[in-house]
């Protein structure tokens, strides 16, 4: 979830809305091999704005932040087809304990006694099916995304037991009436949201390392996992969970990213905090924090850093980690983050 928050393209082009009203008309009268046509009508919007999509992601997968030379564009609500067709998004649920017991005791979690092996499979179909086909060319509803994410892979660069991942058809729901969706849409969360999710372990810790013996991948890297912090909510640890699993956000070429990336971040950190500043001085990272812009060499590197970072939230963890309480003084992450602040 390395490149949230993703904004949207804001101008909506006038070939685009033409599809639009297209596909409205399609879907209110239900014409024969009615799939075929919304297929045909995605082709027409993919040659029209694809390049406008990737370059509002700065051509980052907005789901692992990775960036690549190919991008695939995601339906979040995917697109299936009519309810007379069986080409429908699946819905699934969780096998919310087994899930969150895996990640309580990758996480450390000293009263979780579990099996070392993960499940194949974390998720369950429901019966449910629902299309969302008049979604298939909203501007919200596409999201830039690698292959990886998107399509999935089985075992394929990961750092722990190989498993099934990416997001394909499946729509994962809470297993209750109201099929509240359990993946973080990129575009209608902000970073502290984010930061209420998601904790990083840098397996080169050897205290941590002792306590999750199981975990296969390499010693440099970092691993991402739910934020179990009692104060929050158990459906964050669900969304959370539910996200790593999807997009398979531990493979290894991520795990190691993120841990080169931290530490040359704390470099920074510490480069930054080794200079002895005066009571009052514009220099102090306090400053900094209060005003949420850079106002100094130190503070302008820190935060140009982050931006220009794919593995923003890995960063952010890090400066969370650093500033302590401090932290929370950064009143809008948003425009701290704004590459146009």
């Amino acid at each position: 979830m390395a490149k949230h928050p993703f904004r949207h393209p804001t101008r909506i082009s006038e070939t685009h809305e033409k599809l639009r009203q297209k596909l409205r008309d399609f879907l209110e009268v239900k014409p024969e091999k009615l799939e075929e046509k919304i297929d045909y009508l995605y082709r027409r919007f993919r040659e029209a704005e694809a390049e406008r999509y990737k370059s509002a992601s700065d051509y980052h997968c907005c789901y692992c932040g990775e960036k690549r030379d190919r991008l695939d564009l995601d339906h979040f609500l995917p697109k299936g087809a009519t309810e007379s067709h069986n080409n429908t998004a699946k819905y699934c649920h969780p096998k919310r304990n087994d899930l969150l017991e895996y990640y309580k005791y990758i996480a450390g979690d000293p009263s979780v006694k579990l099996s070392v092996s993960r499940q194949e499979k974390y998720f369950i179909d429901c019966c449910a099916r629902e299309s969302y086909a008049k979604f298939c060319i909203e501007p919200t509803n596409i999201i830039p995304a690698c292959p990886d994410c998107n399509t999935g892979g089985k075992g394929r660069d990961f750092a722990d037991a190989p498993f099934k991942f990416g997001k394909g058809d499946l729509f994962p729901v809470m297993e209750c009436e109201s099929k509240e969706p359990l993946l973080l849409h990129p575009g209608k969360v902000n970073w502290k949201d984010l930061l209420d999710h998601f904790d990083f372990i840098d397996l080169n810790d050897p205290e941590r390392n002792a306590r999750k013996p199981a975990w296969g991948g390499t010693a440099r890297s970092t691993i991402v996992v739910p934020r179990f912090d009692k104060s929050l909510l158990e459906l964050k640890f669900v969304k959370a969970a539910t996200a790593i699993e999807i997009f398979g956000l531990n493979r290894k070429a991520l795990s190691e990213q993120r841990f080169r990336m931290r530490q040359l971040f704390r470099g920074i950190l510490h480069a930054a905090n080794s200079t002895k500043v005066a009571k009052g001085d514009p220099q102090s990272p306090t400053v900094f924090i209060k005003q949420n812009i850079p106002l100094h060499t130190a503070a302008f590197t820190i935060r140009a850093f982050i931006c220009e970072n794919p593995h923003k939230l890995a960063l952010l963890d890090v400066l969370r980690e650093w500033l302590g309480s401090e932290f929370s003084r950064i009143e809008n992450l948003d425009r701290f983050l704004s590459p146009t602040l």
